[in-house]
């Protein structure tokens, strides 16, 4: 590994990765700070784990959250939601389309204090082995924003598109539904869940239409929820829509379920300073800039992924539907 142009955008100081600002046990999840090892800077480690879920690396991917984790309970939390929440619809998705049910177990453990750091080893394990797609993430990226229908406007349109399998348009009034329900403060209560957010309404409506893929969707529902402040919760959203649109076309039956394996994984404190790869990925935030990296080099690098899924349908759809 190279750190060349690490060491010349003043990412890092020197060749092992070390940050200029090492952890000073002010936690934050600004990225911006080192972590506890003072083995490099938060930003790089939590982007390394998403990176090397989407690679198949499972020393690489549980070196980088056992770093990520030890920098103390803010930064834990940071992870649940990656992992949790965010990669088991931006990176996996419909590969593995009953996940969700796992997750929100995950989030239940974690809420309630109960979350070991065996449960953590064995989500990365399972994130790791897990079949891919970023076929969720892609339709996000490709769907039509700055609309200006009303709420209700967007709702209809919504529910047009899903009737008429139009994948690009659902997922674009169903963005702008999410977008203009923030700060509505219509109640309703969803199934014992009590929100003031118009979007509630759109979730009845997806979960009414579920049928058998009830659990799975109510799930997605779950995570919604627990990450309303992150935009992230809006893949989930897309995600269950898909589940409704698709239903005979997504393998439900089939996918491997990962999460019945035994996994024994080692928590390892002391471990060597791990050269990142990811560090050449950076897309996302200002020392993206700094590389001179942007959105072409993330999807030829920073987005690819290893064991991708090799159901027919969604490859056809992930053809279809690349940026």
């Amino acid at each position: 590994m190279e750190y060349t142009d690490l060491i010349k955008a003043g990412i890092v100081k020197n060749e092992k990765g070390e940050c200029y600002a090492p952890y000073n046990n002010q936690q934050s999840i600004t990225h911006s700070i080192g972590v506890k090892s003072e083995r490099g800077l938060y930003r790089v480690w939590i982007s390394n784990l998403q990176k090397m879920i989407r690679r198949g690396k499972l020393n690489e991917a549980i070196t980088s959250m056992i770093e990520c984790v030890e920098s103390g309970d803010i930064f834990k939390s940071n992870v649940v939601n990656r992992l949790a929440k965010v990669i088991v619809s931006e990176d996996i998705g419909l590969a593995y389309p009953t996940l969700p049910l796992y997750c929100s177990k995950i989030i239940k453990k974690y809420d309630e204090s109960k979350l070991t750091n065996e449960d953590l080893l064995k989500l990365v394990n399972i994130l790791v082995k897990s079949k891919k797609s970023r076929l969720i993430d892609n339709l996000y990226l490709l769907c039509e924003k700055g609309l200006t229908y009303s709420f209700d406007e967007s709702f209809k349109l919504f529910k047009e598109s899903v009737k008429d399998k139009n994948v690009i348009k659902a997922v674009s009034y169903l963005n702008h539904c999410i977008d203009k329900s923030i700060g509505i403060k219509k109640t309703i209560n969803l199934n014992g869940i009590k929100k003031r957010q118009q979007i509630y309404e759109v979730w009845e409506y997806i979960l009414n239409k579920s049928g058998i893929l009830y659990r799975v969707n109510y799930a997605l529902l779950e995570l919604y929820v627990s990450q309303e402040k992150n935009s992230g919760k809006k893949l989930n959203m897309i995600q269950a829509t898909l589940n409704i649109m698709f239903k005979l076309e997504i393998d439900f039956e089939s996918c491997l379920d990962l999460c019945d394996e035994e996994f024994k994984g080692e928590w390892k404190k002391d471990l060597e300073v791990w050269p990142w790869s990811i560090s050449y990925d950076k897309h996302s935030i200002f020392n993206a800039y700094k590389l001179g990296r942007g959105d072409k080099f993330f999807f030829e690098h920073g987005a690819y992924l290893e064991n991708k899924s090799d159901n027919e349908w969604l490859i056809s759809m992930e053809e279809k539907f690349t940026p």
